[in-house]
């Protein structure tokens, strides 16, 4: 996948803001920063600043890096604490991986705050549907973060519980993906499709899919059944499999 620039115009001010946090938050526990970038750099360094637990998760082992492991994989998650944390900061360095981590969290940990950093305003939708509670920019992500942090979990308005589900590509073959109108006719997402070795995320203008890829559908458990209602020839696997991951 292509090296994604983060868009630093105005960045280190609004993160700098989270220096003045103070201890006030009505929700405990720690809150994990998923990606070692200079964006997840900064953040877990201002939060520790302001006298906050914080876990650092990334793939390479490196100064401040908590736990080394791949975001995709549950036990990995679930080692860093990601249902108990006070929320989830995404900061990776691609939008695309951005997206498929956002769906597997969100399955692991339903009810925890999710923000995910995006370079691309065209992949803001995609990361919401994915089960982020924000999808926003490197200043925004520190300025929601910020309110958040003040005002607690009452005062954010949630999504619905997302789930991610692994399903065959058998209803889905045949025709272009946007032909089948999934969202407009289930309320659930195609997040990503396996193949082969290869897991893609971004799906160009006509992309089709195979009857034998896994296709990943995330979505509330309602959105999910009427999924399954629509294409009675898709069945559920395990929501995700080992060594699924996008390649950096």
């Amino acid at each position: 996948m292509p090296t994604v620039r983060w868009r630093e115009r105005g960045s280190h001010e609004a993160i700098g803001r989270l220096g003045d946090l103070a201890s006030t938050a009505p929700r405990r526990g720690a809150f994990l920063v998923v990606g070692q970038s200079s964006v997840g750099q900064k953040v877990a360094e201002l939060l520790r600043d302001a006298d906050e637990e914080v876990r650092v998760l990334d793939r390479q082992p490196g100064p401040g890096v908590d736990l080394v492991g791949d975001p995709l994989n549950l036990k990995v998650l679930q080692q860093a604490g990601a249902r108990e944390a006070q929320a989830i900061i995404l900061a990776l360095g691609a939008d695309s991986a951005t997206i498929f981590t956002t769906a597997v969290i969100r399955s692991l940990a339903p009810d925890v705050v999710i923000l995910a950093a995006t370079s691309r305003v065209e992949n803001v939708s995609r990361i919401h549907r994915a089960g982020a509670d924000f999808a926003l920019s490197v200043s925004q992500v520190a300025g929601q973060l910020l309110t958040y942090h003040l005002l607690g979990q009452e005062s954010v308005s949630l999504e619905a519980a997302i789930k991610l589900v692994a399903t065959s590509g058998e209803s889905l073959a045949g025709r272009p993906l946007d032909t089948f109108r999934v969202r407009e006719r289930t309320g659930c997402s195609v997040v990503a499709v396996e193949r082969d070795d290869q897991v893609i995320v971004e799906f160009e203008p006509g992309f089709e899919i195979l009857p034998e890829d896994t296709v990943y559908v995330s979505g509330t458990n309602e959105a999910v059944a009427t999924y399954f209602k629509g294409f009675p020839n898709t069945r559920a696997w395990p929501a995700v499999r080992p060594g699924t991951i996008p390649s950096e």
